[in-house]
């Protein structure tokens, strides 16, 4: 990144509160609040997980994803005090910036394409993503590119019905 020294480190960390199902063997050493009241003083994510069930491994993983895009585009981190941004704004204008096509770009299957679909799949990222509301980097240009993959799907499906 431009203005970066050169020893300085990205981090990012997902604090998981495991045992979370049976209370873990011999009981919890730290209780969920303490836990979760830990990682928010040091502004870290925190996801309640079970290695036993699988409970809350996507989700870490997804929060941790969600840090690393954050870092990639220059966004601060979910809980770095004021200006926070959402991680699922984040993912949001990451994809419609990165993604390859227009399907991908909607969140939408190519198989099973309706007008209704395109449609509720635009305003659910405009939401996210408008610039009147979003004031995340990228989201006017993650607009922009909304706008155009919706715009260009329907107009496929107008050429492809006609």
């Amino acid at each position: 990144m431009p203005g970066r020294r050169a020893n300085e480190w990205n981090l990012a960390v997902v604090v998981c509160g495991t045992r979370t199902d049976t209370g873990g063997t011999g009981g919890r050493q730290v209780s969920e609040a303490d836990g979760r009241s830990w990682a928010e003083k040091h502004s870290f994510s925190h996801v309640l997980t079970s290695a036993a069930l699988g409970n809350g491994i996507t989700q870490a993983f997804h929060t941790l994803f969600v840090q690393a895009l954050q870092m990639k585009d220059g966004v601060r981190q979910p809980g770095a005090a004021a200006g926070a941004v959402d991680p699922d704004v984040v993912q949001a204008i990451h994809r419609l910036i990165h993604a390859i096509d227009d399907f991908d770009k909607l969140g939408i299957n190519r198989r099973s394409i309706s007008r209704d679909e395109v449609n509720k799949a635009y305003r659910r990222l405009a939401a996210l993503v408008h610039p009147d509301k979003c004031k995340a980097p990228g989201a006017e240009e993650a607009f922009k590119a909304l706008t155009q993959a919706r715009n260009n799907l329907l107009k496929i499906m107008t050429e492809t019905t006609v």
